[in-house]
């Protein structure tokens, strides 16, 4: 058709695509390690260009519009962030693995060449800015590359976030640098500042125009690698150049949060993540799955709430079953009394937080295959 009715707009993925979509547009790309060209294939990412919306109710047709191409590969749709037009990209680019062919005396006396094993590749990461040029491509229009030079040969983006002018870059092989970024300049991008921290953020999350709270793993031995305890952090950007930790919280064990964003849920300065987490006694272990809520203020930090569990579902629908709430909504009446929601794969459960007794649950139906009755 003309798309003159169009109603429903959908991606066919083959599984190598990442989308980003902004208020207008949407960007699909795909990655060279799916095009399958050859062994010389360069590690590069394309990207296509699609327009939602003009921002009018007279023009919703989705069209495509153009493409661009930068190197690397991306993680997740938080390694875009489009302003004013211009799209930011982060990129990890691995570099081709490197053969050099040694000729070896043979005992015939006729000389042959081997290749020993290959030398691994070295990464880089680069931050680009692309900009549509309104025939068809996006070409970039800026860039810092390998701005991980001098921190480590194998650095790798975990996590990133763009907010305006601001771009925020994490990457990890042994301890975990965050890179700040100014993007006042699209033309000229340039990195402002780096805060290496133990461990690393697999999840950014702007707390305002100058606060980050992310969430990730705590540094192991010594700061290298990582432990067994998640970490929530608190970073000051009031000068880009210095960025800062403020606040910190460690806990043990891990958060679905660091790998699922729709876990972290923060609104009106209440943060809720799932935490799962055990504890030990004479060699028995006991393992617990909660919502932990904190009250975030970027003067005291992170002020623990509650843990809201689900373990009175199981009791009452009496299965045994891995219990473990994962999403979260926090909504405030007229009177802004803070209710909070949370959902497991059992129910969904309400607590009202003038009065963490007063709670009220209901429970899914249960297919019979995923749970076990309860023996009594």
């Amino acid at each position: 058709t003309d798309g003159g009715q169009l109603s429903t707009t959908a991606i066919v993925n083959d599984g190598w695509l990442n989308a980003y979509a902004s208020e207008q547009n949407l960007y699909l790309t795909q990655y060279s390690g799916g095009w399958w060209w050859g062994a010389d294939q360069p590690e590069e990412t394309a990207i296509y260009k699609f327009i939602l919306s003009d921002g009018t109710a007279a023009n919703l047709n989705t069209r495509y519009v153009a493409t661009g191409k930068v190197d690397g590969r991306v993680v997740n749709q938080f390694n875009f962030g489009e302003y004013l037009g211009d799209l930011r990209v982060a990129t990890t680019h691995t570099k081709q693995w490197t053969i050099l062919p040694v000729p070896l005396p043979a005992n015939d006396g006729i000389t042959v060449t081997i290749a020993p094993p290959p030398t691994p590749p070295e990464q880089e990461n680069h931050l680009f800015v692309l900009r549509d040029d309104l025939a068809g491509k996006m070409p970039v229009i800026g860039a810092v590359r390998n701005f991980t030079d001098g921190y480590g040969r194998n650095e790798t983006i975990q996590s990133s976030r763009f907010r305006g002018k601001v771009g925020i870059v994490v990457t990890f092989e042994r301890k975990d640098p965050l890179f700040t970024f100014d993007l006042s300049n699209p033309t000229q991008p340039k990195m402002a500042g780096a805060l290496v921290i133990p461990g690393f953020s697999s999840y950014i999350h702007f707390m305002d125009e100058t606060h980050l709270i992310t969430l990730g793993r705590n540094g192991g031995e010594n700061g290298i690698g990582v432990s067994m305890d998640f970490k929530l952090d608190l970073v000051d950007l009031t000068d880009l150049s210095k960025p800062k930790v403020t606040h910190q919280v460690l806990g043990q064990g891990w958060s679905n949060a660091e790998f699922d964003h729709k876990a972290f849920t923060f609104f009106k300065n209440y943060l809720a993540i799932p935490v799962s987490s055990w504890t030990t006694v004479n060699n028995v272990s006991t393992y617990s799955n909660a919502i932990r809520v904190y009250k975030v203020n970027a003067t005291t930090g992170f002020n623990h709430l509650t843990d809201i569990d689900h373990l009175d579902l199981e009791k009452e629908a009496q299965v045994v079953s891995y219990v473990q709430p994962n999403r979260t909504v926090f909504m405030f009446d007229k009177f802004d009394v803070l209710s909070i929601y949370s959902m497991s794969n059992l129910g969904l459960k309400g607590v009202l937080w003038s009065n963490t007794v007063t709670s009220n649950y209901i429970l899914f139906p249960q297919p019979s295959d995923v749970i076990l009755p309860l023996v009594k």
